[in-house]
């Protein structure tokens, strides 16, 4: 819809830069994800 309103470029950068933000609201709202490290088999981290 931003597309057909505004432009494809348009439609892009901006979807990319509310993309960025909201990846910084998340970071932001929950520090705890940035310390997360994946890693684990499956079986242990069913167990946590």
């Amino acid at each position: 819809m931003v597309a057909a309103l505004f432009g494809v470029s348009f439609s892009v950068v901006s979807g990319g830069l509310i993309t960025l933000l909201l990846t910084a609201w998340i970071a932001s709202k929950y520090p705890a994800l940035r310390a997360y490290r994946s890693g684990l088999p499956v079986d242990e981290m069913a167990v946590r």
